[in-house]
C-alpha cells in the first residue's frame, strides 16, 4: 500500500473514530479530530511558529486542551535537530503521537459498551485504529 494510499485510509479511520467518539461522548474525540486536521490541512506545518500553530488551531475552534496537547508534540518534533524528517513525516509522526490512546489507566482500551452493536462498532475501530497507525510508522519510517 502506497503512502498515500495509508493516509486516506488512516483519515477515513480517524473520521469514524471522531464519528464514533462523539455519539458516545468519548473524550478522545479531540485526539481524533486534532490527528484528522494535522494531516488534510494546508495551513498547519511545521513551518509555523508553536505560537501560530496554537492560534490556528484556535481559529478553527480546537479546545485548549486540544491546542496543549497539540503544542507538546509539535515542540518536540519541531525542536529535535536529529529529526531529518520530510513535512508529510513530521505531520504523520504528529498525527501518530496524536492516536496513542491506547495504554494506562482511563485510555481507549477501557471503554465498554452494553449495545453489541455499539461494542462491535468500538472493537472494528479499535483494530482499524492500531493496524493504521503502525502502517503509518512503517510507510513513513516514523518512530
Amino acid at each position: 500500500m502506497s503512502k498515500g494510499k495509508v493516509v486516506k485510509k488512516f483519515i477515513a479511520i480517524l473520521e469514524r473514530a471522531e464519528t464514533f467518539a462523539e455519539s458516545s461522548n468519548s473524550i478522545f474525540r479531540e485526539h481524533f479530530r486534532l490527528a484528522h486536521f494535522v494531516l488534510i490541512s494546508d495551513e498547519f506545518n511545521f513551518r509555523l511558529s508553536v505560537k501560530e500553530a496554537g492560534a490556528l488551531l484556535h481559529s478553527y475552534g480546537f479546545s485548549d486542551f486540544a491546542e496543549d496537547m497539540c503544542r507538546r508534540i509539535f515542540e518536540d518534533i519541531q525542536s529535535d535537530e536529529e529529526l531529518l524528517y520530510s513535512e508529510e513525516q513530521k505531520k504523520a509522526l504528529l498525527a501518530y503521537e496524536l492516536t496513542n490512546i491506547f495504554g494506562g489507566m482511563g485510555s481507549w482500551n477501557d471503554a465498554s459498551y452494553s449495545d453489541k452493536e455499539v461494542q462491535d462498532e468500538f472493537l472494528s475501530l479499535t483494530d482499524d485504529l492500531k493496524v493504521f497507525r503502525e502502517k503509518l510508522v512503517q510507510e513513513y519510517r516514523i518512530t
